[in-house]
């Protein structure tokens, strides 16, 4: 049958809502020849919040004034369900929207509801009325249909359920919003309008966020970035990897107290959403909000950011390099010596992925492969040796092979990486010479007196291991600083 007649899309619209009236308009006579219209199978369920099984003509009239991805962005509620989940699961049901066929529920991991609880299309009384005047129907709005808000953010009024199930498990028919209100005597009741602040401003927040352009090809994680906008605040550890959950928790709860809807978000999605395993919308606008985090910064959040973590290392890296001691650096930045120590540390190594690219990307034989890894064993034995400044560590094949990141076999059947690893194996003297060295840089550059304590503490061994290595120690160190320790001795 060719449609001869369908309704246009009214503002911020839901598909079933147009689809419900184009049933009504159309005058069916039973229900089947209308769904045989619409989805081509009498057997279909209509899907309520996005669109699935339509007919190619009738997506054709749905997009006759846009295209198509601006009919899933304006009309369904991808906004809602896609705009902070992973970027590969985003594609898998953006792919199954084109489509026009999927698991919703899975694909865009939809919250279940709690045990007995029941979702209903929503409406505002006010909007109703407006609807009405302005287009002599009233109908589904996206925006009234949002998890985790009350109220119209219009009106400022309480929205009101419908006896229309919203759930997507439970199969209705297509309803129209004007033939389900047009007998509500509660729209004729008073109007109650939200008087808590908090309130009205995180739901403006929401449907700000909702209504933003999305970018599909966004790949930054929420939990990611909303663990980097949580840098200066003090749910904070110091270098930035430990997150103070519970005083987070604590202190949005106070923030938003008295909100509805709050007691559905507990402190444990916090977690969750940060750890990258939760993507509910309306909890992931009011961390949002809690941390001052504009709209604009929200839907645009930058990719290949800097974690606090790195930027904390970073930071005490660069006073190192400028001859700030490891415990002046402490004081400064206010943390203990050994988180300095690590930053430095964690710093200093070098990308490992050099070797390990030349052994994927290609199939060489041994011998090549022998000669082309040979400058980077070369490389990492020179820097496990260290410096004055650059902490030395002891040389074996599983020290090289994780330098290098790659395998200790590989390196075992490599003639030549092999002869040079086995020759740059020191015995315990000639390494402890070398720890010592670089201890005793350390505390010059630090200007701390050089005390056999503070020897030992840096270079983890005895005096009896001190004493053993002055042999080496004559012929690698200068003389001042032999001299430095046999004082000491």
């Amino acid at each position: 049958m060719a449609i001869a007649y369908f309704p246009n899309m009214y503002p911020d619209e839901l598909i079933y809502s147009v689809l419900s009236r184009f049933y009504v308009h159309c005058g069916y006579p039973t229900y089947t020849y209308a769904v045989q219209d619409l989805l081509g199978n009498a057997k279909c369920k209509v899907e309520k919040e996005f669109v699935k099984n339509i007919k190619p003509e009738i997506v054709d009239l749905l997009t006759r004034n846009m295209s198509f991805s601006e009919l899933l962005e304006q009309h369904t509620m991808l906004p809602m369900y896609g705009r902070f989940i992973d970027s590969e699961r985003r594609e898998r049901a953006y792919q199954a929207l084109l489509n026009l066929d999927g698991d919703f529920s899975k694909l865009f991991g939809i919250p279940n509801l709690k045990k007995g609880e029941q979702r209903f299309f929503r409406y505002c009384p006010l909007c109703v009325q407006e609807d009405r005047e302005v287009y002599g129907e009233t109908y589904w709005h996206r925006l009234h249909q949002i998890r985790g808000i009350e109220i119209c953010h219009c009106h400022k009024c309480y929205l009101r359920n419908s006896t229309v199930v919203l759930d997507s498990k439970v199969n209705v028919w297509l309803v129209t919003a004007e033939e389900v209100i047009a007998d509500d005597d509660a729209l004729q009741g008073e109007v109650v309008f939200c008087a808590n602040s908090s309130e009205v401003e995180l739901v403006n927040y929401i449907v700000s966020v909702f209504q933003s352009p999305m970018d599909m090809r966004k790949s930054v994680p929420i939990g990611k970035y909303l663990h980097y906008r949580l840098m200066g605040t003090s749910y904070l550890g110091a270098r930035g990897e430990h997150i103070y959950f519970n005083r987070l928790w604590a202190d949005l709860k106070e923030h938003f107290n008295g909100i509805s809807g709050m007691d559905d978000f507990i402190g444990n999605h916090i977690h969750t959403i940060i750890k990258g395993d939760r993507f509910v919308f309306w909890e992931i606008c009011m961390m949002a909000m809690f941390l001052k985090i504009s709209v604009d910064e929200l839907v645009t959040a930058k990719e290949n950011i800097k974690m606090p973590q790195q930027i904390f290392d970073e930071r005490v890296y660069r006073l190192w390099k400028q001859g700030l001691g490891i415990n002046e650096i402490a004081r400064k930045l206010g943390v203990a010596s050994s988180m300095v120590r690590m930053a430095i540390d964690i710093t200093e190594r070098k990308p490992k992925a050099t070797a390990q690219k030349i052994f994927k990307n290609r199939k060489q034989d041994r011998v090549t492969l022998d000669k082309e890894i040979l400058p980077l064993v070369k490389q990492a034995i020179s820097e496990l040796h260290g410096t004055g400044e650059q902490k030395p560590c002891r040389i074996s094949m599983g020290a090289v092979s994780k330098k290098i990141n790659v395998s200790r076999y590989l390196l075992q059947d490599l003639e030549l990486c092999k002869q040079v690893i086995e020759k740059a194996i020191e015995c315990d003297d000639k390494y402890h010479a070398r720890k010592v060295m670089w201890a005793v840089n350390v505390l010059q550059k630090s200007e701390k007196a050089i005390k056999l304590w503070r020897l030992r503490y840096l270079c983890k061994f005895e005096k009896e291991d001190m004493l053993a290595c002055l042999l080496y120690l004559e012929q690698m160190a200068t003389p001042d600083i032999v001299d430095i320790v046999k004082s000491i001795l």
